[in-house]
């Protein structure tokens, strides 16, 4: 007899074919990991796509603000944006300046010409980076400010004037001060390159000032760099502390009121934290919190005298990044330009670095509501600042930009003609999906997208460590789908509907770890949610 019919029927093969949704990076970029242990929710590198809700978001544009400022003797670009609000007469004042090394113009006035208000008596390379703080007394409200150059001078509200501020004490009087900051309602002055500090009586803006010497106390050496007003709980309730930083990389922390009187002014402990960058833009502040930027890295200073080392991560909001953080820092930490500066509106944290020559833009971009990290190319930001809201940026080309849009370089003398898209990219980290010997094979891959306008991308798998960059996609005819007098009537999508698009993508290549590398370019509002992946797996050979 023969076999039974069953036992001769060829048993069915087993699935090879696995498919995975790889998620969107919302953990940001990861330097710190190697390249086959990124965790999946991180990125080997993560550009012009921010890390948030729901997904990685393009980034904004940039829009011109106002006219371009004179290029002036040097054409070394707006260096230092001051935003002024408050009160005069009862009536409110919005104010908005622009330093550039020949002088201080007004460009409150969007789409129009900047005004000169004030003419800086000695141009040079180092005016124009200004630190400046806003103070008001019982004679008015007031803009003080140092330039590094030119020393103190000072903005009133109520006359919309700027003028030299007079100081005596300090020699050369007021150009010997080149920083500015408000602790417990006194005026502090940062003597140029010593290590002594200046202030005012309470509640004066000019006049005679005193002498305090903080070098002596320098265990590294170096000069006085900058103070910053931190508010803290340092275990007797929550209190203004004066953080007190070096060019040496020490840093003093200060408690009291009046530095006149015995006891009431003392210093309350002393640390380390690398020295910090070229000009007295080393700190910025969010929530009460200080964050302070020096070789090491951004640091919270809050965490750092809680007793965490200095190597903690905790300490290090840039941890995860600070490998390339560093490697510019080691190339450009004595170039003007370095800056933290928080966006409440954006939630995002910029680090805005010094452009080297021959190179791109970039910046560091961290999301508080995410914390986590991405980095900005291509947008051309030499100085920023918060005005009414909004996130606004000075450029080398004396142009001022509002971060916001869809599109880059919208320019008001050609209403936008000139723009282009934005292009971002993405690598995830290499993943071997629990089969770390076996090979694989990626055969499809269908990436998600939540927008107003459906992206151009080029997408790849990645295999084995390979970490080259894609190349540009071309712009899809598709990006014209449902704009005014280009989309066909009753075909299209009216603005403000956001679009789900997912289009399928062959893949190709082998290999046992895998990422899934991106680029692509839009001119609307764009999500990237992640990418469905089709793999077959094969033998350990």
């Amino acid at each position: 007899m023969g076999m039974p019919l069953l036992a001769r029927q060829k048993r069915g093969q087993q699935q090879a074919t696995q498919a995975v949704f790889v998620a969107a990076p919302q953990g940001g970029i990861n330097a710190l990991s190697g390249a086959g242990t990124v965790p999946d929710q991180d990125a080997i590198y993560l550009t012009n796509l921010i890390p948030a809700e729901y997904g990685c978001h393009v980034r904004k544009g940039y829009v011109e603000w106002c006219q371009p400022l004179p290029l002036g003797t040097l054409a070394d670009g707006v260096k230092t944006l001051i935003p002024v609000s408050g009160q005069n007469s009862d009536a409110p004042v919005d104010k908005f300046f622009a330093c550039t090394s020949d002088g201080i113009y007004d460009i409150t006035t969007q789409g129009a010409a900047p005004i000169k208000m004030f003419d800086w008596p000695l141009k040079t390379t180092r005016s124009g980076w200004v630190s400046w703080h806003s103070y008001t007394t019982l004679a008015g409200q007031f803009i003080l400010a140092c330039d590094t150059e030119n020393g103190y001078v000072v903005y009133t509200v109520s006359t919309d004037t700027w003028a030299i501020g007079t100081i005596t004490g300090p020699t050369p009087a007021e150009a010997a001060l080149d920083f500015v900051t408000v602790w417990k309602n006194r005026v502090w002055f940062v003597q140029q390159s010593t290590g002594s500090a200046w202030y005012l009586p309470v509640g004066q803006i000019t006049g005679a000032a005193k002498e305090f010497q903080f070098g002596n106390k320098f265990k590294y050496g170096g000069y006085l760099k900058s103070l910053w007003n931190w508010t803290l709980d340092g275990g007797a309730g929550v209190d203004d502390y004066l953080a007190v930083i070096s060019s040496g990389g020490d840093m003093l922390i200060y408690k009291g009121t009046d530095p006149e009187v015995a006891g009431e002014f003392d210093q309350t402990g002393a640390w380390y934290i690398g020295k910090p960058t070229q000009g007295r833009r080393q700190g910025d502040d969010l929530g009460g919190d200080l964050f302070l930027l020096s070789i090491f890295g951004i640091l919270q200073p809050s965490k750092l005298i809680a007793g965490s080392p200095l190597q903690n991560q905790s300490v290090q909001l840039s941890y995860k990044i600070n490998p390339r953080i560093n490697n510019l820092l080691d190339s450009g930490n004595q170039t003007y330009g370095w800056q933290i500066k928080f966006s409440p509106v954006d939630q995002l944290m910029f680090l805005i670095v010094p452009k080297e020559v021959g190179k791109s833009y970039v910046q560091f971009v961290y999301n508080t509501a995410t914390q986590a990290w991405c980095q900005f190319n291509n947008v051309p930001m030499k100085c920023g600042e918060v005005y009414k809201g909004r996130f606004y940026f000075g450029t080398d080309d004396n142009r001022v930009f509002m971060y916001g849009g869809a599109v880059d370089n919208s320019l008001l003398a050609d209403n936008g003609a000139s723009s282009t898209n934005i292009t971002w990219e993405m690598l995830t980290g290499f993943q071997t999906y629990n089969t770390p010997a076996n090979w694989k094979r990626v055969q499809l891959l269908r990436p998600r997208f939540i927008g107003a306008e459906i992206p151009s991308f080029n997408i790849a798998a990645r295999y084995d460590f390979d970490l080259s960059f894609l190349p540009m996609p071309y712009p899809s005819a598709q990006q014209d789908f449902g704009r005014w007098n280009v989309g066909h009537w009753d075909g299209v999508r009216w603005g403000g509907e956001f679009l789900t698009t997912q289009y399928p993508v062959g893949g190709a290549g082998m290999g046992q770890h895998v990422a899934i590398a991106m680029r692509g370019q839009s001119a609307g509002d764009t999500i990237f949610l992640g990418v469905d992946v089709m793999m077959d797996s094969g033998g350990y050979l």
